[in-house]
């Protein structure tokens, strides 16, 4: 049971991770995995919904004025797409397999004769989708390689990572918790169930 409660927990924790609108503050803007918005008073760039909105005003009739205050700004915007569709599909297929393991779980309090060896499996990939969305994202998005603005003009913002990307982080720690339970502890009881068939 303690799987479970330990699923449903890490569940909520990535539908928390990917609902939130600020993992990354760059230029005049807040980035999520698709969504951005900026926070500067400049009407231009008002009605923004999401990252292709802003490159589609940041990067056309002004982009002059966007990269002579943030160098590159328009090359980078590609890499926040890559970076956050691949943490999203990740996450949600993290989810899915989390979901799995939930409901196989329950099949096994219920129906006592239910076994599956390769029940490690799942137990493994939903850590192992988890952070490979992670890894990705910081693959496309190396905030060390996205330049500094020239002037602090509208409000302009270094680089900085937000509180989105520090929950996605602390997620990490528990999806291994939850692999290293499920392998030591609910593993043998579906291990277990096989052997007492089998005898």
């Amino acid at each position: 049971m303690g799987f479970i409660v330990l699923s449903v927990v890490m569940v909520g924790c990535i539908i928390a991770e990917l609902s939130m609108y600020n993992w990354l503050r760059y230029c005049w803007w807040d980035f999520g995995l698709l969504h951005a918005e900026s926070f500067t008073t400049f009407s231009n760039f008002h009605n923004e919904q999401d990252i292709t909105d802003v490159h589609s005003d940041a990067c056309k009739s002004l982009k002059h004025l966007v990269e002579r205050n943030c160098p590159n700004f328009c090359s980078n915007i590609p890499k926040l797409e890559i970076g956050g569709s691949s943490m999203l599909i990740c996450s949600v297929l993290a989810i899915v397999f989390y979901i799995i393991c939930i409901v196989f779980h329950f099949w096994s309090f219920f129906k006592v004769q239910f076994k599956f060896r390769r029940i490690w499996i799942f137990f493994i990939l939903p850590c192992f989708f988890y952070n490979l969305g992670i890894i990705l994202y910081f693959f496309n998005i190396n905030i060390q390689d996205l330049d500094s603005p020239n002037t602090s003009r509208f409000n302009t913002q270094a680089p900085t990572l937000k509180e989105g990307i520090y929950l996605a982080i602390s997620i990490i720690p528990l999806s291994l918790i939850l692999v290293a339970y499920g392998l030591l502890k609910t593993r043998e009881e579906f291990l277990d169930k096989e052997t007492d068939e089998s005898k």
